[in-house]
């Protein structure tokens, strides 16, 4: 499943369900494949459990190395993405805090109003054990008890990071700062236009500011350079086009924001290590879908 997002790269998708808003994803990267899961944010919260290989994830302007050992707990609405230097396999975690809480009136949900963070990194054992256990009761075959030991199983464990986090001080009030509101309308820039030739004088027109002053808070924000971002994102978009029977390499480069085919073919070489046709031909063939 492709990464659907709206006009401010806010996630369009319903991770679980109106009835249960939980759901684990279990994903793969490989270098032969994807290798990057470009910015966005979503209302649900977040925890990602490298449990294979390493994975770079990015959330806000903070970078974090996860494997087998560690993981994450991302906030709402915090702009996140994801890259690597080897194969890897994660857990995925979503879900909508009103699952803890019930209802709008409930008192709980004043702790997720109140207590503001954007990442909580996670090396302690037992919440590592905690987050285990939690994909195990998920994985389950179907039966009367699944969702309330889930339920059960997501409370313990976000009641006890948080609390260790207030304690010892690591959870702090987090307010955007006014780089990271131009980050965000920056991405929103590049996504409206990127099928057009972007330059960065357009993006610091767009954000009211200078050359240099984008350029840098972008790096610092997402450790990237705007170019290579705009690059990444193309390809991806053109990766859903790709599996289609129905467009040549033309017209995808085309509408994927490329001025030739044959540059896009090379850009696509480059960061995926094989070519449109070749990787077209291997994932058509093992049945390949991408859940961003």
């Amino acid at each position: 499943m492709d990464n659907q997002i709206n006009s401010n790269l806010q996630e369009m998708v319903t991770h679980g369900t109106i009835e249960f808003p939980f759901v684990i994803y279990n994903k793969e990267f490989d270098l032969n494949n994807l290798s990057y899961i470009s910015c966005h944010w979503h209302n649900e919260m977040e925890i990602i459990y490298c449990y294979n290989g390493e994975l770079l994830y990015t959330a806000n302007n903070k970078q974090f190395r996860l494997n087998k050992s560690n993981a994450i707990m991302v906030n709402q609405n915090i702009i996140h993405q994801a890259d690597m230097t080897d194969k890897s396999n994660w857990y995925a975690i979503l879900f909508d805090p009103k699952l803890i809480y019930g209802f709008d009136e409930c008192s709980i949900k004043d702790i997720f109003e109140n207590i503001k963070f954007d990442s909580i990194y996670i090396d302690n054992p037992k919440y590592i054990e905690a987050i285990q256990k939690l994909i195990y009761d998920y994985f389950l075959p179907k039966s009367p008890l699944k969702p309330l030991k889930v339920k059960r199983d997501l409370i313990n464990l976000y009641t006890s990071i948080i609390d260790d986090a207030y304690r010892s001080g690591e959870i702090k009030a987090y307010k955007p700062t006014s780089e990271m509101i131009k980050v965000k309308a920056m991405l929103d820039y590049i996504y409206l236009n990127y099928k057009n030739k972007i330059s960065i004088d357009d993006i610091a027109r767009e954000v009211g500011s200078c050359r240099s002053e984008v350029c840098r808070i972008f790096k610092d924000a997402l450790n990237t350079s705007i170019s290579d971002y705009i690059l990444k994102l193309k390809l991806e978009k053109s990766i859903t086009l790709l599996m289609s029977d129905n467009l040549s390499i033309t017209e995808i480069a085309e509408q994927s924001g490329f001025n030739s085919s044959s540059y896009y073919a090379e850009a696509f070489k480059k960061v995926i290590k094989m070519t449109p046709r070749e990787y077209k031909k291997k994932n058509s063939k093992e049945g390949f879908t991408y859940e961003g």
